[in-house]
């Protein structure tokens, strides 16, 4: 009861008379006896202080709230004046920064805070209502038209602003489809800002040339909105800048193409090879082969005698130093020749090694190395360009080594083995039980380590052996005694027929014609000498062969009257020109003209005539100076596997006739006149008038067919180390000249009936057979070719005139025709892997590689 009287105080219930009631019912109560009531009135107390207490527990809280509330509705002026502006200030912040909406919300909590009439509250409504029309706008724009409606509504309220213009403006405008689409949706804005994103990123990848990437930005915006104009602009520009490309592209290829017919020309060097260093038929220091720069000198440098007796360990190897840097003359840095030997005794005294007693003639380094370490009980070891030299029993250090391999190097290695069991069938299925009907192919692979060790190779502790297959390299980190079994293994069992040889048979023609030619034509007309009525005049023609020789046609000036030269006689017609040199048709000339050519007087370059004079006298000055060549360059190319025989054609098939049909001569034709054949020279003879009969030529009735262009066939095998390549070839180069005509016209009296063509073709072939070569790698060599020149000169000139000094060289003619052909063969053989990489480029990729870090040397093995 006492709690019931203590919450009962906090809310006192009052009557007019303003007398608490409690105090009467305590008055009233006390009239009873309380042990006569206590035991009755026990339950009814429990069971109303079980009702109360609830009660009183959720009035408390709302009496919390309510004195809250109170404090804050009495509290000082100066806190809510505080705090509306720090709310104002954090308000000016958010919006300056373009968060409307959040701006908005704290003028909204600083107006609750301001008094009803202050200078404080009358900023802060300008400032929301502002803002609010701000963000109304931009839903508006966003397609929000309901909850910029509500915006405004906020700001128009009694209590804030309701006759606030912007507002009220704003509030029409959200009615009016003009201002703000209705069919704008959150979901049409978000697509609109995304597409603008890609049209910046696009425009990004356009100024940095990537036209892949900028094609798939504007991709990505047609799939978003496929009408987009500026998107398919944008593509339009990039398929543009991609043509661009492309003609550069194909500029560049052309002109490389040609350069490579050009370099065709290019006359190989032809250089002696040193026996031993680069560019030697000796196996090269190929770190990607896993040879060292010393154990390729241990094998090429070779000592014409060497002799000791009684000689200490460490004079012996000083003496092999000083004579590996004399002998080796291949290495361009001195600092580098030779080979550098260490000799690390390991705590054994030195005078406790044996003395090196041999004499050895035509030795290599290395054999010499061995000799030594077999006298001395010591052992050997490789790493680049150093040897060490330790005694047998002390562990070696562990190195490194890199290893080019075949592909496939360890699949081929592998085993398969056919496991007949496995329940019923099912490759999931154990072994063991042998009932089942199918069988089961494993494959089991062998790992790097095994395969070695199973060829000999003992891996102490710490050491490792690792296959690449991507790089087709062999990681191998073994001592350095043992690493010289890995080298001999690998070499041993390498596939040669992995490699592949690349053929180039390349055929130059070139041909060169000169001609050059000055002479003079006179023409001398008839004159009275002195009067006396003794003619002179130029001579005749005769049997020169130049029926034109006073043709007007020939001249440059001409009597109006006969229509002959002036001057009419020559002078000079026994000289020949240019033409005089085709004397007896040749095969090029009947393949240039189709039959015999007429001989003809050159062009004329200047022409001096005297027409009123007597007599009358005309020159011609007739000359050449001509120059043509013929360049042909024929290259065929193919990639053969090592011990296989391949062929590569490129041909074009040229039908031709081989038999034919003879004319069809009438020997009669019924018309007005007589018409008969006549057999001398297929001459039609007729008689009387008439007209022309008709006559069918020769006419083909079956051909053949020739195959041109370029056949190659190679068959090629590969050395040990690939140094050299054995090859057969055999190459035909085949053209067409053109054609000869071996018919003749059918006539009758001056007019042609039939020009009765019969044309046959004239091919060339050119064929090289080699049937053995050896060829170094990367070397080109001229395997056949042909030279060919002919000269040709006319010096005539007039009898006694033509030696009148100076003036005789006006009737003289002097021509000269040279011609030059020659034809040359290459072969040029390329070793390349699977990859088509040769040797050369592989050496040079790894050039480019970093060096691996050296190996920390580890603790010697204890032996157990």
């Amino acid at each position: 009861m006492a709690r019931i009287e203590g919450f009962l105080r906090v809310s006192p219930v009052h009557f007019p008379s303003q007398r608490p009631i409690f105090p009467i019912m305590a008055d009233r109560m006390s009239l009873f006896s309380v042990p006569l009531y206590a035991s009755r009135l026990m339950p009814l107390a429990v069971l109303v202080t079980g009702l109360i207490i609830p009660m009183a527990a959720s009035a408390g809280e709302k009496t919390v709230h309510r004195k809250e509330t109170r404090r804050q509705m009495q509290a000082a002026p100066e806190e809510l004046d505080a705090e509306a502006l720090a709310l104002e200030t954090e308000g000016d912040r958010v919006l300056a920064e373009g968060n409307t909406a959040e701006a908005v919300a704290r003028y909204k909590a600083a107006l609750a805070r301001a008094e009803g009439d202050s200078a404080q509250r009358r900023r802060l409504v300008i400032k929301f209502a502002d803002a609010s029309v701000k963000l109304a706008d931009e839903q508006g724009r966003n397609g929000q038209l309901d909850a910029a409606a509500l915006t405004l509504n906020a700001v128009l309220d009694d209590h804030v602003a309701p006759k606030y213009k912007p507002a009220l403006k704003l509030r029409e405008r959200l009615q009016d489809p003009d201002h703000y689409n209705p069919a704008q949706s959150p979901r049409h804005i978000e697509e609109t800002k995304k597409v603008r994103d890609l049209h910046l990123m696009a425009q990004g990848y356009l100024d940095s040339a990537d036209l892949n990437a900028a094609r798939g930005c504007y991709n990505q915006i047609l799939a978003a909105d496929p009408t987009n104009i500026a998107a398919a602009r944008g593509l339009e520009k990039v398929e543009r800048l991609t043509s661009n490309y492309l003609r550069a592209a194909r500029d560049h290829t052309r002109l490389k193409m040609i350069n490579e017919i050009d370099r065709q020309w290019e006359s190989p060097v032809i250089a002696s090879r040193p026996v031993t260093g680069p560019g030697s038929l000796a196996p090269s220091a190929d770190p990607a082969a896993g040879y060292s720069a010393a154990s390729v000198k241990m094998r090429t440098i070779v000592i014409d005698r060497l002799a000791m007796s009684d000689t200490p360990l460490r004079e012996a190897l000083n003496y092999l130093v000083t004579k590996s840097r004399e002998l080796d003359i291949t290495e361009s840095n001195p600092d580098a020749r030779g080979v550098n030997i260490i000799f690390n005794p390991s705590g054994k005294p030195e005078s406790a090694f044996p003395t090196v007693n041999l004499d050895l003639n035509s030795v290599t380094l290395g054999e010499a190395l061995r000799a030594i370490a077999d006298l001395t009980q010591t052992r050997t070891g490789t790493q680049g360009n150093t040897i060490t030299v330790t005694p047998l029993g002390v562990a070696s250090r562990m190195v490194i080594r890199r290893f080019r391999v075949a592909p496939g190097f360890l699949t081929r290695s592998g085993t398969a083995s056919v496991d007949a069991g496995g329940g019923g069938g099912d490759p999931f299925a154990s072994g063991g039980d042998k009932e089942g009907g199918g069988s089961l192919l494993r494959i089991s692979r062998t790992s790097a380590k095994d395969w070695l060790e199973r060829n000999g190779v003992p891996f102490p502790a710490g050491a490792s052996a690792d296959y690449i297959p991507a790089d087709n390299v062999l990681m191998v980190r073994n001592t350095e005694e043992n690493m010289a079994l890995v080298d001999t293994v690998i070499e041993s069992t390498t596939d040669k027929s992995q490699n592949q040889v690349m053929v180039t048979v390349t055929m130059l023609k070139a041909e060169q014609r000169n001609l050059e030619e000055l002479g003079y034509d006179w023409l001398l007309g008839a004159s009275n000498l002195g009067k006396t009525g003794t003619f002179i005049s130029g001579g005749t023609v005769g049997n020169a062969g130049d029926g034109g020789a006073g043709l007007a046609s020939n001249y440059s000036f001409v009597d109006p009257a006969t229509g002959l030269a002036n001057g009419v006689f020559p002078v000079t017609a026994g000289l020949r020109g240019a033409s005089g040199l085709k004397t007896n048709a040749t095969i090029d000339d009947l393949i240039a003209t189709g039959g015999a050519a007429a001989a003809g007087r050159s062009p004329g370059i200047i022409g001096l005539g005297g027409v009123w004079t007597d007599p009358q006298v005309s020159m011609m000055m007739r000359g050449l100076n001509q120059k043509k060549g013929i360049d042909i360059s024929t290259a065929q190319k193919l990639i053969l596997k090592a011990g296989q025989r391949a062929t590569a054609s490129s041909i074009r098939q040229i039908p031709y006739p081989t038999e034919f049909d003879p004319p069809q001569i009438p020997q009669t034709v019924t018309s007005s006149s007589s018409v008969l054949f006549d057999g001398n020279g297929g001459v039609i003879a007729r008689s009387g008038g008439g007209g022309i009969p008709p006559v069918t030529p020769t006419t083909p009735q079956s051909f053949e067919f020739k195959d041109t262009g370029s056949t190659l066939e190679v068959e090629a095998t590969v050395s040990a180390d690939g140094t050299m390549v054995d090859v057969s070839v055999s190459a035909i180069f085949s053209e067409f000249e053109g054609f000869i005509n071996y018919g003749t016209p059918i006539t009758t009296g001056e007019v042609v009936l039939t020009d009765n063509n019969i044309f046959q073709p004239v091919f060339s072939k050119v064929a090289v057979n080699s049937p053995s070569l050896s060829i170094a790698d990367g070397s080109t060599l001229t395997i056949g070719g042909l030279s060919e020149g002919k000269w040709s000169t006319i010096e005539d000139k007039v009898p006694l005139l033509g030696d009148i000094p100076f003036v005789g060289r006006f009737f003289r003619s002097d021509v000269k025709e040279v011609t030059r052909r020659a034809v040359v063969y290459f072969i040029k053989v390329n070793v390349v892997d699977p990859g088509g990489v040769g040797r050369q480029e592989q050496q040079e990729a790894q050039e480019m590689e970093a060096p691996l870090a050296p190996e920390a040397p580890v603790a010697p093995l204890s032996g157990k």
